[in-house]
């Protein structure tokens, strides 16, 4: 017999499955990353998909089955985060988390760090003037948690210290002598950015920062190129 177990988490995905159902990816911060089956997900009881949506926290007791999967019994909602989708710049923060979460954690590996920062920055981010740099700042971070994160300072081939720009391919950095012709050229204000991004402690500094306007897009490619 299968142990009800009450497990919270916030929605980064949801899918539709058979004709009423839903199978949603939980982030939550003891379980990471589960997947919990919805049983009639858009019945009128429980609010025809409303209680199911990505960009909710939502409580739910459940059953616990094979591997990451659980089956909901009952669910509630926490927390809707209405204020993220009063501005389409916020809400296209918020979604961008919530993608790094889902490229960066692993089925059952707690994070809780990273968990507690989702959780900040959702409640947050309609605070912010520049919601892109809440969402630069949350990727560099889960790069930062997960030991992924490098600061550039010393040519991969030479080992000169970078004084200039550099290029980034993969875990490496390459000086303007070295590098290859299509990685992440920094120019080293960029860098200075990136590290005060990775070691923010204040959300009152970022709520504030205005990005450059090409810096997110650089932000997104040192991303993955950090996860290659």
């Amino acid at each position: 017999m299968n142990t009800k177990l009450r497990i919270e988490g916030i929605v980064l995905n949801a899918l539709a499955f058979q004709d009423y159902d839903r199978i949603l990816t939980l982030f939550t911060p003891t379980e990471g990353i589960v997947k919990l089956f919805v049983n009639r997900a858009f019945s009128s009881k429980k609010g025809k998909g409303s209680t199911t949506a990505p960009l909710l926290l939502i409580e739910s007791v459940c059953a616990k089955g094979r591997g990451e999967f659980y089956t909901s019994r009952e669910i509630e909602v926490i927390d809707h985060y209405l204020g993220l989708r009063e501005r389409l710049e916020t809400l296209n923060a918020a979604c961008d988390m919530l993608q790094a979460v889902l490229m960066t954690q692993m089925p059952g590996k707690a994070s809780l760090e990273l968990y507690q920062l989702l959780s900040i920055f959702l409640k947050r981010l309609p605070q912010a003037k520049d919601p892109r740099a809440i969402s630069c700042c949350f990727r560099i971070k889960s790069l930062l948690y997960e030991g992924l994160y490098k600061t550039p300072t010393v040519c991969s081939l030479c080992s000169q210290p970078l004084e200039s720009v550099c290029t980034v391919v993969g875990h490496e950095t390459f000086c303007p002598r070295h590098a290859p012709a299509n990685g992440l050229v920094l120019e080293p204000e960029e860098r200075i950015l990136l590290d005060a991004l990775a070691f923010c402690r204040e959300f009152s500094s970022l709520a504030t920062l205005v990005l450059p306007i090409d810096f997110s897009a650089k932000v997104e490619k040192f991303f993955h190129e950090s996860l290659a």
